[in-house]
């Protein structure tokens, strides 16, 4: 059975979910950078039929628009993307899609830019509150603007 995932089409709330949260750690303790994909998409590799034909009965990865839209993903201008799923029942990602791989472009962040990108994410209007539309968003958002995490408290 295809799996379904949630993409973000605009970049500024793309850019949160890379930044969001303090650098994960890697083996040797360093910090890890972040990523944004970005995938060129074309007209053919969106579903547009759902509203007729269940968009999980894709025997190929496909990206589609809900008719059921919770405040959350208006927010984050979301779509979905329902992927292949192998034989053995693994997804087969974007980035080995032979269809998509050539669409996308990997966008890293260094870990050192993510507080002043939160920052500056804040000041456009982007952070959880606003993407999380609800009572969890607001209380995380409030946590992180009344607390700093740590990485911000090196600053």
């Amino acid at each position: 059975m295809p799996r379904p995932e949630v993409v973000n089409l605009t970049g500024a709330s793309t850019l949160w979910f890379a930044v969001e949260k303090v650098p994960k750690k890697n083996d040797k303790e360093s910090y890890e950078n972040g990523a944004v994909w970005i995938l060129a998409g074309e007209v053919d590799d969106f579903r547009t039929d759902t509203d007729k034909i269940d968009p999980l009965s894709n025997k190929i990865t496909k990206i589609f628009r809900s008719t059921v839209i919770s405040r959350r993903i208006s927010a984050q201008t979301g779509v979905f993307t329902v992927h292949r799923v192998n034989k053995d029942g693994r997804m087969i990602k974007f980035e080995t899609n032979a269809n998509f791989k050539k669409k996308l472009s990997k966008l890293i962040i260094p870990f050192k830019n993510f507080v002043k990108i939160r920052k500056q994410l804040n000041i456009l209007g982007v952070n959880n509150a606003t993407l999380f539309p609800d009572m969890d968003g607001f209380c995380k958002h409030l946590t992180w603007r009344f607390s700093k995490y740590e990485d911000e408290r090196a600053i």
